[in-house]
């Protein structure tokens, strides 16, 4: 511990003393994602509402928002167009269905 960041040996001095597996999982998790920007400003967050106990999930959570990345898919395959014609087939019957109109 004598290496790391001084900004990491403050988060475990002030809420992981006692608490060592969670303080693993949060390094595990800077690791991997290497945000600790994200996870300081989490935790700034978390400590506005005096309400809300600051936990290691709460801190990932909020950390993590943004983060995913919405993949569209450009191809068209055999599943994706069938899947594309029920919907419309689906959206006609319900269309037909409001106007009176069962075929």
């Amino acid at each position: 511990m004598s290496q790391a960041p001084t900004k990491i040996k403050n988060l475990y001095k002030d809420y992981y003393i006692g608490n060592e597996r969670d303080f693993l999982e949060l390094l595990i998790y800077l690791k991997e994602h290497n945000n600790l920007e994200k996870v300081l400003a989490a935790i700034e967050q978390l400590m506005k509402n005096p309400m809300v106990q600051i936990s290691t999930d709460k801190i990932i959570f909020l950390a993590s928002q943004g983060e995913h990345v919405h993949k569209t898919v450009h191809s068209k395959n055999e599943v994706t167009t069938q899947s594309l014609e029920n919907l419309s087939a689906i959206t006609a019957l319900f269309e037909t269905k409001k106007t009176g109109v069962l075929h």
